[in-house]
């Protein structure tokens, strides 16, 4: 539609958008040389974003193993993060926690059985 010479306003009506939206989409991703919005360009540039943008990667080994060890000794997760902190540590989310102990158990190791319900789902109670 803007090849045709279709105004932005116009565009997103057509799509049921709001105009804000056709903006953020064509500025970053026209060809700055010649201004024109191509979308494979679009897509193209997209993807390169996506790959240099940077990876905060929090849950290093030295950490992992300190949660290792609170977890062994039957900490919750929530445990674990408080007595991660109040120690000075930096620590992780206990959901983040969560996923090294399901990825730990698919590897076929055992931190899961030192859970609070031994990795199995919470099945509430149904009244009868």
């Amino acid at each position: 539609m803007l090849q045709e010479s279709n105004k932005q306003c116009s565009i997103a009506r057509a799509i049921d958008k709001d105009t804000s939206v056709i903006f953020r989409e064509i500025k970053p991703n026209c060809d700055y040389r010649s201004g024109e919005y191509r979308c494979d360009l679009a897509i193209k540039k997209c993807h390169n974003r996506h790959k240099v943008k940077p990876k905060y990667i929090n849950f290093i080994k030295e950490i992992q193993s300190e949660i290792d060890k609170l977890i062994r000794l039957d900490y919750s997760t929530e445990q674990a993060v408080g007595v991660m902190r109040n120690n000075g540590l930096t620590s992780v989310s206990a959901a983040c926690i969560y996923q090294h102990i399901w990825n730990d158990k698919k590897a076929d190791e055992n931190l899961h059985s030192h859970l609070r319900n031994k990795g199995r789902r919470y099945c509430k109670r149904s009244a009868l």
